[in-house]
């Protein structure tokens, strides 16, 4: 399916100052996809799932370092569950057998 990140564009944009009108804008590499434009079904799932983890962790208002610690996994695994490239079950469950 194409990804809905970046309408299949491949590149996100992001403004960094200005207007939508007059600003300027950096180009990136769309995370959601990896580039390709497409996702499948599977990671769509994921990357939502993700994201909807990290809105409750914002309204919790607990900080991504706080939530790593409490789930016992670093912050880079917790940002890459949240961002749909990591299953989180599997990373507190490594983290419980060690």
């Amino acid at each position: 399916m194409i990804c809905p990140g970046c309408k299949g564009n491949k590149q996100a944009c992001h403004q960094i100052a200005g207007t939508p009108v007059a600003g300027i804008f950096c180009w990136y590499r769309c995370n959601r996809c990896a580039g390709t434009g497409v996702v499948t079904p599977e990671l769509d799932a994921a990357w939502l799932q993700g994201q909807e983890a990290r809105d409750h962790r914002i309204r919790r208002k607990e900080s991504i370092r706080d939530a790593a610690r409490r789930l016992g996994i670093t912050v880079a695994e917790l940002c890459d569950f949240e961002n749909g490239r990591a299953d989180l079950w599997r990373l507190t469950s490594r983290s419980e057998a060690s």
